[in-house]
């Protein structure tokens, strides 16, 4: 398990049998990008093995996102699906909800309901 802070942002990340989870809490702005780029790299890379297949992120204590923030995930799905990994969020607040349906995001990236509707959905 891994905690990282920022100024507007706390980043956890945990093995949860072949997925990581990532929890952020907090708020992305732009001055936390690279802290969070860091935090989740790091953090994917230590716990990345080889029965590791997804990573999932609970946007539940997210409170803001931005366009800086949009595009750090879509860069991560990328990256990832490029790996063939799965890569999810979950439980995420309706005002965060908001900003990934008009941006189409939801469209793009699985979205669950909770953590363990995600966790139910990974390939093993």
């Amino acid at each position: 398990r891994f905690i990282w802070h920022t100024i507007n942002m706390e980043i956890k990340t945990e093995l949860n049998g072949t997925a990581i989870i990532v929890v952020l809490e907090g708020r992305i702005i732009p001055n936390d990008i690279k802290s969070l780029q860091m935090a989740v790299g790091d953090a994917i890379k230590k716990m990345m093995r080889s029965d590791t297949t997804a990573v999932i992120m609970d946007l539940s204590s997210l409170s803001y996102i931005n366009s800086s923030g949009l595009q750090f995930l879509l860069s991560l799905a990328k990256t990832l699906f490029s790996q063939h990994a799965q890569f999810m969020l979950c439980a995420i607040n309706d005002s965060v909800r908001e900003v990934f349906e008009i941006s189409g995001f939801a469209r793009v990236i699985p979205m669950h309901a909770t953590q363990a509707d995600a966790i139910a959905t990974v390939r093993k």
